[in-house]
């Protein structure tokens, strides 16, 4: 590993000494404005097609590149709500090219560019994978105050509690490890512990849109990413001050089961977030501060959370920028795990201490240097740091306490180059460590250390190539060395028709966490056992599919659809070993899986009256040996959202979650419940029928006031389904949310 990792650096400097010397150039400026307003975008973005040149459009709508060396380029204008513009042009020295370049506002709203497919910007049309992208726009409409309640709109996702299955790559376990990785403009933020999300510890009022690939993505991004990557990215700020405000208050609405009443009025949650924004010079700051309470429609159920973030940036010159961020959240909650049971579904078994609370810190903190050596040269370096800390508090005396905490140390040096026309190079190296302090885990120790690199070749007329592969060799304490190789390959052909042809292939994989190798405790009448000889869960994702944006009856519409097939090995699965009186959890390797399906995604503005958004995913999870269905997995995912503009600010959307009913729970858990009734009524689970509705009234159109009233109804029919066994899920809830942006 050594000799790899001498090899990496050598390539590093090689391409950063062919690449030092800067050409004179020529200079590109001009204005981005509104189509139909005539009216300035500022903050939209202008690049240069595969260089690392590009420039953020100023409150007059003015941008400026220059040291543009002589060539034939593509010059991109992009902007979030808005259709993007490619021009072609021929830059020579000392030439100044100039440009007025206007955007049509985009009824079907969805982002073109995206950073976390080959960790640089590119278009959506170029990447060789599935790749779904949410922006703020969207949140704020949907009244969303958590990521996770975001992700439950992308196609082919599913959400269990914590747990992100991305085209049934994850059912839901309790304790284990996250199968999707989860990054923060470009910082890893799995716990240390037990590798798991924590969405209360993102920075939501300044997310600005939400990226996430399908399949595995361990090629660039390591272990965690077995079925793929949630990459959140932050909003940066520009000279225009960006002052944003949020507050909403609602209530859970009475179950229609009076055995199923807990309070003696409707349980209420309200929050607010405000932040600001601003670019002073060389400066660049943003702070945001948030609080939520939920009292939540079950007893025991009640959280109290905040959040601060803070992110500082400086240009040293045009060419060499540092910023650094600061992210801190904790959250007080009641010990929620399972139902009495069905009749009881929103009450915690008989016995529960009421008085228990769980209390926990979250702490990010990064700094990432970016420096330009020239148009097509560009290097980041990034070091951070991830704690979480969570404690009981109110125990009974006799019953152990069940603390952690985990510390995520992160480093990463990352070199992107143009070798020529036609060749994009992208390399790095990575080192993580993982260091944790609990009564139930003792103190282990993880370390894993990766190289990478991935090459994209366009020389081939209407084709973009990708080939790449990363390194990475995982060691916790007493457990057995883990080395792993996961390569990629991929091709895009953009057609002459205006279709867009993909397909890829991948490897991924991930190291088993401290808190499955290393767990020892009892719980709930379970008792939890260590087991330290367990091996890295691997993946191979294979996908073809074809895109295409067109014109339908005038109404400008798109269609994507996609063939994915996953190959699972040595997934970790918690294994019951029952007794008389008792029952014992060892997680273990045990299952060879295949996941097949397809997916369609249509979005149009059908006769220019209806916006209609649809996804349907079909799967066939299978257990590979045994030929029956992989547990916990849903065969089929269908998403639907109709937006309908009434005028004068006034908008309706309606969204619809359809999830077919899981064919298969673990086995286990039935005869566990057949001896011991720990968890009574596991298997009582339907599909799940979602509808959301929404009337969002913005005062900007009438009043010139930067408001948005959005009166929000969430399961508005009141259907009652799970997500989780035990876990009866989030029933009606009506709320009214305030936003105001200056």
């Amino acid at each position: 590993m050594k000799l790899l990792y001498y090899v990496s650096f050598s390539l590093i400097l090689t391409l950063f000494s062919v690449q030092l010397a800067e050409a004179k150039g020529g200079c590109v400026k001009g204005q981005v404005q509104d189509s139909l307003r005539e009216l300035p975008l500022a903050g939209a973005t202008i690049r240069i097609e595969s260089t690392a040149r590009g420039a953020n459009v100023t409150k007059t709508g003015e941008f400026f590149i220059s040291a543009i060396p002589e060539g034939n380029y593509n010059l991109i204008a992009s902007m979030i709500g808005y259709y993007s513009t490619k021009l072609s042009i021929t830059i020579k020295d000392n030439d100044t090219l100039t440009f007025i370049i206007s955007l049509r506002p985009q009824e079907i709203r969805a982002a073109t560019i995206v950073v976390s497919a080959s960790k640089h910007s590119q278009s959506i049309q170029d990447v060789p994978i599935s790749i779904s992208v949410i922006d703020a726009q969207q949140l704020q409409e949907r009244n969303i105050t958590k990521i996770d309640d975001a992700l439950r709109y992308i196609p082919g996702v599913n959400i269990s509690r914590d747990q992100v299955s991305i085209r049934g790559s994850s059912g839901f376990a309790l304790g284990l490890g996250s199968r999707v990785a989860l990054l923060l403009d470009g910082f890893p933020m799995l716990s240390g512990d037990n590798g798991d999300m924590k969405f209360d510890a993102l920075p939501f009022i300044n997310v600005e849109r939400v990226e996430v690939i399908k399949g595995a993505g361990s090629a660039l991004y390591g272990t965690g990413a077995l079925g793929g990557v949630v990459s959140i990215f932050t909003k940066e700020p520009t000279e225009k001050l960006d002052v944003r405000f949020r507050a909403f208050g609602g209530l859970f609405t009475q179950p229609k089961y009076d055995a199923w009443k807990v309070f003696n009025s409707p349980p209420e949650q309200y929050g607010f977030d405000a932040g600001i924004l601003k670019k002073i010079d060389d400066f660049s700051i943003t702070v945001s501060v948030g609080t939520k309470y939920d009292k939540s429609y079950r007893e025991f159920d009640d959280s109290k959370r905040w959040n601060f973030y803070s992110k500082l940036g400086y240009s040293f010159s045009t060419k060499t920028i540092l910023t650094g961020f600061i992210n801190t959240a904790g959250e007080d909650h009641a010990n929620w795990v399972y139902w009495n049971s069905l009749d009881s579904a929103t009450r915690p078994p008989t016995g529960t201490n009421l008085n228990e609370r769980i209390n926990s810190q979250k702490l990010a903190t990064a700094l990432e240097l970016k420096h330009f050596f020239n148009e097509e040269v560009f290097l980041i370096l990034r070091s951070g740091i991830f704690s979480t800390d969570f404690h009981n508090e109110g125990l009974e005396t006799g019953v152990q306490a069940i603390n952690s905490a985990a510390t995520v140390f992160n480093n990463e040096a990352q070199l992107s180059a143009k070798l020529n026309r036609d060749l994009f190079l992208t390399s790095g190296l990575n080192a993580t460590f993982n260091s944790v302090e609990s009564p139930i885990y003792g103190s282990p120790k993880q370390r894993i250390f990766s190289a990478y690199t991935q090459a994209e070749y366009s020389g081939l007329r209407h084709f973009i190539v990708t080939v790449g592969g990363r390194f990475d060799a995982e060691k916790t304490d007493s457990a057995e060395r883990n080395i792993q190789f996961n390569p990629k390959a991929g091709v895009s052909y953009n057609s002459p028709l205006g279709i867009q042809f993909r397909a890829s292939m991948g490897r991924g994989f991930r190291a088993p966490m401290v808190g499955e190798r290393f767990a020892a405790l009892r719980f709930q009448g379970i008792t939890v056992v260590p087991n330290l000889r367990l091996l890295p869960e691997e993946s191979w994702s294979f996908e073809g599919g074809m895109s295409h944006e067109f014109d339908w009856n005038d109404s400008p519409s798109s269609i994507d659809i996609s063939y994915f097939q996953n190959e699972l090995f040595q997934l970790v699965e918690p294994i019951f070993q029952i007794n008389s009186s008792a029952a014992n959890i060892k997680f273990e390797n045990i299952t060879r899986a295949r996941i097949q399906g397809a997916e369609i995604t249509f979005q149009s503005f059908i006769s220019k009256i209806i916006g209609l958004e649809t996804s349907l995913t079909l799967m066939n999870p299978r257990i590979y040996q045994l030929d029956i269905p992989l547990a916990f997995r849903s065969p089929v995912l269908w998403y639907t959202k109709l937006y309908l503009p009434l005028g004068n600010g006034f908008e309706v959307q309606a969204d619809y979650r359809f999830i077919a009913r899981v064919e298969q729970i673990d086995p286990q858990i039935t005869e566990l419940n057949s001896k011991l009734n720990i968890i009574p009524d596991a298997e009582a689970r339907v599909a799940n029928h979602v509808v959301d509705a929404r009337l969002i009234y913005n005062l900007k159109d009438t009043f010139n006031a930067p408001i948005t009233l959005t009166l929000n109804g969430k399961n508005i029919l009141d259907y009652y389904y799970v997500e989780i066994l035990g876990n009866l899920a989030p029933i009606r809830n009506i709320s009214l949310q305030v936003e105001a942006r200056w």
